[in-house]
């Protein structure tokens, strides 16, 4: 058998859905944070080691650690911006 019509017309359209945001309010702007913090150690094992120094330019998206040689992934920089620090261990004990 053959499906006689391969679309339909209209479609549906859903009302305002519980917790979406109203059309009405705008869109809100917001500004870049000053100073961000990427981990260099994902979920488990080792960091990986940086392939930024401190002074380097950087910009979003960009690779800014990676080991070939282990089962990780590369990390990526999350804003652009200028490389002011390589720290180890958490960003709450540093």
């Amino acid at each position: 058998m053959k499906a006689k019509n391969k679309s339909f017309k209209g479609g549906f359209k859903f009302g305002q859905f519980k917790g979406a945001a109203d059309i009405h309010d705008g869109i809100a702007e917001s500004s870049q944070p000053q100073k961000v913090y990427v981990p260099l150690q994902q979920g488990f094992g080792e960091p990986v080691p940086p392939l930024v120094k401190i002074g380097d330019k950087v910009t979003a998206g960009q690779i800014i650690a990676r080991d070939d040689s282990s089962l990780s992934f590369p990390v990526h920089a999350t804003i652009s911006g200028k490389v002011t620090e390589i720290t180890e261990g958490d960003p709450q004990t540093v």
